[in-house]
């Protein structure tokens, strides 16, 4: 793993790590919004969750540089035990 995936990761972790306990949606939501991407909570079954995120935090950085970019954003939501999954279109 690279330098940018462990900061990522490391970011995600730190992210999630609640002072007290709280329902993981809760938590998952408090992460993203942090991280700046502006999320809205969607219950498209019983018993799951879908988060939208309606804002990319990175957008100025994936300009100059897209790869880089979205590894880091990856790792950070790894790092929140997240699996990022695109919504369909």
């Amino acid at each position: 793993m690279g330098a940018i995936e462990e900061t990522g990761r490391e970011i995600g972790r730190e992210l999630v790590r609640p002072p007290a306990r709280r329902p993981a949606v809760e938590t998952v939501l408090n992460a993203l919004t942090a991280l700046g991407f502006a999320p809205r909570i969607e219950h498209p079954q019983p018993r799951s969750v879908r988060y939208l995120l309606r804002n990319c935090p990175y957008r100025d950085a994936v300009r100059e540089n897209s790869r880089r970019s979205v590894r880091c954003t990856e790792a950070s939501l790894a790092g929140c035990s997240m699996s990022p999954t695109p919504a369909s279109s």
